[in-house]
C-alpha cells in the first residue's frame, strides 16, 4: 500500500510541476501584453488535460485577465497559485484548479486489495497452521501408542528398591534391546 501511496503521489506532484511550468512558458507573453484571444485559446487547451478544471489568469494588479472551467463539487480540489516573472517583473498570476478525485480514488482502492490480501494470508497461514499440528498431534499419539506397548511387552520393572543396583538395569536392558530395536524401528 505505501509502494503505491508513495509512487501516486509522486506521479500527481510530477504532473502538477509540469502544468505549473508549461503555464508559466505559455502565459508569460500573452499576459505581458494583455492578449486575451491567445490567453483564451490557451486556458480551453490546458483546461482540456485530464484532471484540469479550471483555469484562472490575471495580470500584476490582480485583475482577471481570462478564466475558464469552475470549482465542481463533490470533487477534492487543488489549486495551484504560480506567479509569472519576465526579466525578475512580474507580470501576473495563474491559478491552476486540478481534480484530485481520481488520485484519492486509487488510493482507498489499494487500501482495500492489501486489507483483503492481509485477510487471505491470515487465512491462509490458519489453515496451514491447523493442518501441520493436526499432523504433529497425530505424529504424537502414534509415539504414545507405541511407547504403552513397548511398556506392556517389557517383563522389567524399575521400582525404587533398597538393594538398586546398576547391574541388574544393565542385565535388564540388555534383555530387552530386541523390543527397544523393534519400537525405534515401528515409529521412524
Amino acid at each position: 500500500y505505501m509502494a503505491i501511496k508513495e509512487s501516486t503521489e509522486e506521479l500527481s506532484n510530477a504532473k502538477i510541476q509540469i502544468l505549473q511550468k508549461l503555464g508559466i512558458e505559455l502565459l508569460a507573453t500573452p499576459i505581458a501584453i494583455y492578449d486575451t484571444a491567445t490567453l483564451d485559446t490557451i486556458l480551453r487547451d490546458m483546461n482540456s488535460i485530464k484532471d484540469v478544471i479550471g483555469v484562472n489568469v490575471k495580470n500584476y494588479k490582480g485583475e482577471t485577465l481570462s478564466s475558464i472551467g469552475f470549482q465542481k463539487e463533490n470533487h477534492k480540489v487543488y489549486k495551484l497559485e504560480t506567479e509569472i516573472f519576465i526579466n525578475d517583473l512580474s507580470v501576473g498570476s495563474f491559478q491552476l484548479f486540478i481534480d484530485k478525485t481520481v488520485t484519492d480514488e486509487i488510493l482507498s482502492g489499494s487500501t482495500n486489495i492489501s486489507i483483503f490480501i492481509i485477510l487471505l494470508e491470515i487465512i491462509f497461514a490458519s489453515l496451514i497452521s491447523w493442518f501441520i499440528g493436526t499432523k504433529i498431534i497425530d505424529s504424537y499419539k502414534n509415539l504414545q501408542e507405541e511407547r504403552d506397548l513397548f511398556i506392556k511387552r517389557s517383563k522389567c520393572s524399575f521400582q525404587v528398591a533398597k538393594r538398586f543396583s546398576w547391574k541388574s538395569v544393565c542385565i535388564c536392558f540388555k534383555k530387552h534391546q530386541r523390543d527397544f530395536k523393534y519400537f525405534t524401528h515401528k515409529i521412524s
